[in-house]
């Protein structure tokens, strides 16, 4: 029962009320349930407590119950239960009256009940909206508790690129805020238990554990929603059985709508029951895991992707500067898994992977880090390993790789993997050094055919091309800074008549020389340190801007510029945000803007790709599949992206005069896009026997030094 609440000024107003009702009346006095006592004075307070014992209830009307007690001096005490709810009676008033203080004759019971039931109404509406407001501020107060849990817990996402600490933040923050003495959360796929810190909890840890990762688990992943129990009898109360504690279980889903794990509150018996509040809070934390498993997991396999464990290495990179240890860094891609995807499906490919990743944590020691960082590659950092050391394990996994026969449906698949290893050790600078001297040997394992194990060494020629990329890289740096770029466009000519023109734009850095840099030796150097996406955004927003300066949508209403992007804008979260408001802040119609994809970029951010393409098409802007047929079984992946042009690779372009093989290709590719109602476009189109063999073949469009050689884009603008 709570306290009653009626503050100073109630109190005088009230006893004002009450001698205008009931003249006689001397004062009154509250006495709560609480034992608490609110009175007009001393006095009345030290009768109504002297005298509150001794009073009998009598009917005075049938309507109500009121108890009287006479003093010795000749006045009375009557008493009313006081009312805020129909089944809560916080306290009993106590008015004092004095039946001579007027001249007029002594009031009868009666009529002192009369005068009381008003006053008694007052009374009980003020501390039954008291009650109301205590109630909102504590609900209010549970709720601020409650949003400052989520927000607090979303700013500690933030900062945090390495999933399992943003978890584990996560975890302890819910059993903060929640005031629970254990929480945790189990990821069975992931191999991941993360609990909060109970060492102050009189709670038998590990018997929990055991049952988190047994029935509860089994029990929320078959029932695919939260489960409380706050006693034996609840509906899922047999999974505690003689257990003394109080349980909340919430399902973290994956994006297939699975449970991924469980979000898991525990307390003592004696402590507060879990409420739907709880259960709904817990909810809204597993959505939280969710998104943080996602942004630092991978979806199929459930290793670490890319930026956990870029995290990870750095964060061990920067420890062994002080334990001077070295670290081996293994980097493995799955040699022609497009193959499998090409010809069994992708659902075959992802079995693959997902047994690879199996096999690999298998065969390393739990303090190593394994994770997917790409499509059909994976990162391996081998602890306190020398780079002989790593280079054994690395063939050890080789050979486990090429003799596992992997199941798919009902056949088996062989399948295997080639290895570039480099040294993590005092003398490595930062993360991308590991990474690129790791990827360089991978390359090279890949140039030999695959199938081995390639150890970096720094006398290699390779070092020598990482050194000039490096050294790019400064140099990009530098013209961005400067704004030292320039936009060329060159021509796309159809090969039959047809209305409005198309170029493609392309980029050229202006060296400190104040000469063009062919993009063949910076772009290279950009996509290996991941500048392309700062580049295409450079690109995107000067086309727009010098189009709109030009005012090419009024003159030019017809002509379609292609702009080229890459993977890594693909996968950039906020790279559809900033081009939807580059074409925007430009009025740019979209049917103007064609942008080119590599077909093995889009293949690698397949989804990234589809979505970006589904919503800059709803703005009329059309998709070229730029190098179609360089590298990749080509048609398996066609249908999946809404593509509007197919740009032939111009590897097989130039060779369709003299190799009947490469002709065939051409044929075949055109033929498949016109059939699928798509435009075909011939790159290094060099002289007039490609153009013309073209022709024959049927393809829509072609482009190359035979057709136009690039022009500044400013002066193309000015034909018009």
């Amino acid at each position: 029962m709570k306290p009653l609440v009626l503050d100073a000024p109630s109190v005088e107003n009230y006893s004002g009320l009450l001698r205008r009702l009931c003249p006689q009346a001397v004062g009154f006095a509250v006495h709560g349930a609480t034992g608490d006592w609110i009175a007009t004075s001393a006095s009345v307070e030290q009768s109504a407590r002297a005298a509150l014992g001794t009073l009998t209830p009598r009917e005075v009307v049938e309507a109500g119950c009121m108890g009287r007690s006479d003093l010795e001096n000749g006045r009375r005490l009557y008493t009313m239960d006081l009312r805020v709810a129909s089944d809560d009676s916080p306290g009993t008033l106590v008015v004092e009256v004095d039946p001579t203080s007027t001249a007029e004759l002594p009031p009868s019971d009666e009529d002192i009940y009369s005068a009381l039931v008003p006053f008694l109404a007052c009374i009980n509406n003020e501390l039954r909206l008291n009650t109301e407001l205590d109630d909102m501020a504590a609900e209010l107060t549970v709720r601020y508790e409650e949003l400052n849990l989520v927000y607090h817990t979303e700013d500690q996402v933030s900062l945090f690129d390495e999933g399992q600490n943003a978890l584990q933040k996560l975890v302890g923050n819910c059993a903060d805020y929640l005031d629970v003495h254990l929480a945790a959360l189990y990821m069975r796929e992931k191999d991941l238990f993360v609990v909060s810190d109970a060492s102050d909890a009189l709670i038998d840890i590990d018997l929990l554990e055991k049952l988190l990762k047994g029935a509860l688990y089994e029990r929320v992943q078959k029932q695919h929603e939260s489960i409380v129990i706050n006693d034996a009898n609840d509906e899922h109360g047999d999974l505690v059985g003689e257990l003394r504690y109080k349980l909340l279980a919430c399902p973290a889903l994956d994006s297939g709508n699975g449970v991924d794990g469980v979000l898991f509150m525990a307390n003592e018996v004696s402590r507060p029951d879990f409420t739907n509040s709880d259960k709904n809070l817990l909810a809204v934390m597993a959505k939280k895991v969710t998104k943080i498993v996602q942004g630092s997991y991978d979806d199929l396999t459930g290793l670490m992707n890319r930026r956990s464990f870029e995290h990870l290495v750095e964060r061990n990179l920067a420890a062994i500067q002080q334990t001077e240890n070295t670290h081996s860094l293994l980097l493995l891609n799955v040699d022609r898994l497009h193959v499998i995807n090409d010809t069994r499906g992708y659902e075959a490919g992802n079995v693959i992977l997902k047994r690879i990743a199996e096999q690999l944590q298998e065969s390393v020691q739990d303090a190593d880090i394994v994770a997917r960082i790409g499509g059909d590659e994976f990162g391996i950092l081998l602890l306190n390993c020398s780079l002989d050391q790593g280079s054994r394990i690395a063939h050890r996994l080789r050979t486990l790789i090429e003799t596992t026969a992997y199941s798919v449906a009902d056949d088996v698949v062989k399948i295997t993997g080639r290895f570039g290893i480099s040294c993590v050790s005092t003398s490595t600078d930062k993360v991308e050094d590991a990474l690129v001297t790791a990827h360089v040997a991978c390359d090279a394992a890949r140039d030999q055919g695959g199938n081995r194990v390639q150890t970096y060494e720094h006398d290699d020629q390779m070092l020598l091309q990482r050194e000039s990329h490096m050294q790019m890289i400064g140099h990009l740096h530098s013209a961005l800074h400067a704004d030292r770029f320039v936009l060329y466009a060159q021509l796309i000519a159809p090969l039959e008549p047809k209305s409005g023109r198309h170029l493609e734009i392309l980029i050229r850095m202006i060296g400190d020389d104040g000469e063009p840099v062919p993009p063949e030796l910076f772009l290279p150097a950009a996509g290996r340190y991941q500048l392309m996406p700062e580049l295409d955004r450079w690109v995107v927003k000067r086309a727009c801007q010098m189009l709109a300066e030009a005012s090419a949508p009024s003159k030019i209403p017809d002509t379609v510029f292609a702009i080229n992007l890459s993977g890594q804008s693909l996968s950039d979260e906020g790279f559809l945000p900033f081009v939807e408001k580059v074409l925007d802040q430009f009025d740019i119609p979209g049917k103007m803007i064609c942008f080119e994809i590599t077909e093995t970029a889009a293949v690698a951010n397949m989804s990234q790709a589809q979505a970006f393409m589904a919503a800059l098409k709803q703005r009329g802007c059309s998709f070229a599949l730029d190098d179609f047929g360089a590298g990749l079984s080509s048609f398996g992946y066609l249908k999946s992206f809404p593509v509007d042009y197919l740009k032939i690779d111009g590897g097989l372009v130039k060779g369709i005069v003299e190799d009947p093989i490469a002709e065939s290709m051409v044929a075949a590719v055109n033929q498949v896009g016109h059939v699928m109602g798509i435009q075909t476009v011939a790159e290094f189109v060099d002289n007039n026997d490609i153009k013309e063999k073209l022709r024959m073949i049927g393809v829509d469009y072609v482009q190359g030094y035979e057709i136009e050689e690039p022009q500044p884009l400013i002066e193309q603008l000015n034909k018009w």
